[in-house]
């Protein structure tokens, strides 16, 4: 182009630029339209007494990208061979030379490679200068005086256009700021809670990482990790040690570090850069009602500077999150009053029940033994004195057998209503098992030769805490229900086992199984799905398994039999 056509195509320039709505299309649109002119254009921000290369514009020359690579991030402005901070319409006479001075190379390393001329103007913002330069034929001082002029309309369109972008971001960031609230406010679990702001806040700022830390009395540890970072849930920062996230904590304030950190830096601040390989954190203090309830932590892997404007939505949404965990905190001190409550109202109810069917229980053997005692010794005496034969015989030996039942349901009665108090001590377990198999085996009778056992009992629980007497009892009436599940015989399985710093007993039967209307009710009293039973068998085994501080369940996925687990504590 002559240098008439490219001051007319100036003005074109301006006005395509004048219709953008960001700055990042603004000088996309100016650089386009230059290149169409012939002309190769370079965008340079200017702070204070530093340059750099703006990030939005590229380079569109091998030696553009050659000069970038040289002068990487910001640079001092001392850098630069010509004051162009105030260049309204500069003509650079040696582009080449130029170049190089800046670059710090010989002064003919561009020549031939780039035209000899350029045209450097400045375009002034509110908080920054950008230097629009552009290099190509036919360039001189008319053509710079008139670039002069294009970058004075220019100023006014990118203030026009910062302010339109600064609103339509801040609407954004309104929206997103509310739609963030309400996320937050739907949650009352703190996992979810954390999960939501550490999201939140790498959208709203940009960064590739995000933890958030809750404080404990000797640090603050990882409590909000992405999946991948799980395994650091139990590491504790210490308040000793000046990380970013410490020095958030304690200040109350946000804090943000540029890579490279220096080597005397906290030993766990290099660990994690060591870790992610990010450049930039950012800590925010999560405060609510004048209280620090955490840090949140955002990384950036490129080198950056987080602004005023990027701080302080950071700063409102760590302020939702802090409500938002100061309200599940609430509801968690109130959730585990309610249980506490609760259990305290079942454990006094149960303490009344028990002590009205002990009076009741007392009663009842009372009434009911002394008259059994009679039974008992009359059809002993009659077995002796009329030595019965025939149905005289099965009569006789038909009251026996009852009133032996009789008297097993007083004892169960009893037993149910006898406060549980284990005198607790280490016990070998896999003769406790072998002596209770082999007592259901005697009181089951022959029916027991048709059911095969298998008995594990893993080395490291060769021992357990319990009171011998009493879980013996248990484990009777466990292994009785399940040789009286198997009458034609079957598979008796007992395992014990280490499971989450307990002893796990299971004992599984191939029987018919439990009914699925009946697994809820099966540890209650006096419910029973046998025709003789009276439905105090594993009722007395559950308060005597809580009575060791232990638990029992009913396995809900096995297909064939039943399953119980026991779990007791290990023993010291």
């Amino acid at each position: 182009m002559t240098a008439t056509e490219l001051i007319r195509g100036f003005v074109e320039v301006a006005v395509a630029a004048q219709q953008q709505r960001t700055l990042a299309e603004f000088f996309d649109t100016v650089r386009k339209h230059l290149r169409e002119m012939g002309l190769t254009s370079t965008v340079v921000e200017v702070e204070g007494a530093r340059f750099r290369f703006a990030p939005f514009a590229p380079a569109l020359t091998q030696v553009g990208a050659e000069v970038r690579e040289r002068l990487a991030g910001w640079q001092p402005l001392s850098r630069l061979p010509l004051d162009v901070t105030h260049a309204e319409g500069m003509l650079v006479e040696d582009l080449p030379a130029f170049l190089a001075r800046m670059a710090g190379v010989p002064d003919d390393a561009y020549r031939g490679r780039v035209p000899p001329r350029a045209i450097v103007a400045t375009i002034p913002d509110v908080d920054r200068t950008y230097v629009l330069s552009c290099s190509g034929e036919n360039l001189d001082g008319a053509v710079a005086g008139a670039f002069g002029l294009l970058a004075r309309q220019l100023a006014a369109a990118v203030q026009t256009t910062r302010q339109l972008e600064e609103l339509t971001t801040r609407a954004e960031e309104m929206a997103l700021l509310n739609e963030i609230a309400r996320q937050l406010a739907g949650s009352l679990e703190v996992g979810r809670l954390l999960e939501l702001g550490g999201e939140s806040l790498k959208r709203i700022l940009g960064g590739e990482l995000w933890f958030v830390m809750l404080p404990e009395p000797d640090g603050l540890h990882f409590a909000g990790l992405r999946p991948e970072d799980a395994d650091l849930a139990s590491v504790v920062m210490p308040f000793d040690q000046p990380t970013t996230a410490v020095r958030a904590f304690k200040a109350r304030e946000p804090v943000q570090v540029i890579a490279p950190l220096a080597p005397d830096a906290a030993p766990l601040s290099l660990r994690m850069v060591e870790r992610f390989g990010h450049k930039t954190t950012l800590a925010v203090p999560l405060l609510a009602r004048d209280e620090v309830l955490g840090v949140a932590v955002v990384l950036a892997r490129q080198e950056r500077t987080f602004t005023r404007a990027e701080i302080d939505r950071a700063r409102a949404v760590a302020g939702q999150l802090g409500l938002a965990l100061l309200s599940a905190r609430l509801y968690d001190d109130l959730r585990r009053s309610y249980a506490e409550l609760a259990q305290a109202q079942k454990e006094l109810i149960d303490r009344e029940r028990l002590a009205a069917l002990g009076e009741l229980s007392a009663s009842i053997a009372h009434e009911v033994r002394n008259p059994l005692g009679v039974i008992f010794n009359s059809v002993g005496s009659l077995k002796r004195i009329l030595k019965p034969e025939g149905d005289a015989a099965l009569l006789l030996d038909i009251i026996g057998e009852e009133a032996d039942r009789l008297n097993g349901m007083v004892g169960a009665l009893l037993d149910y209503s006898r406060p549980v108090q284990p005198a607790l001590q280490p016990l070998p377990l896999r003769p406790l098992l072998d002596e209770a198999l082999g007592a259901a085996r005697q009181q089951v009778g022959a029916a027991a030769e048709q059911v095969k056992v298998q008995l594990r009992v893993a080395p490291e629980v060769a021992t357990v805490r319990a009171d011998g007497r009493l879980l013996r009892q248990a484990l009777i009436n466990l292994f009785l229900n399940a040789y009286q599940a198997m009458p034609r015989g079957g598979v008796l399985e007992v395992r014990a086992a280490l499971a989450e710093g307990s002893v796990e007993i299971a004992i599984r039967d191939s029987g018919p199984g439990i009914p699925a209307d009946a697994r809820a009710k099966v540890f209650q009293a006096f419910f029973t799905t046998k025709a003789t039973g009276t439905g105090l068998g594993l009722a007395v085994v559950r308060r005597i398994v809580e009575g060791h501080g232990g638990s029992i369940g009913l396995a809900q996925d096995v297909k064939n039999g039943a399953e119980f687990s026991l779990r007791l504590p290990i023993a010291d």
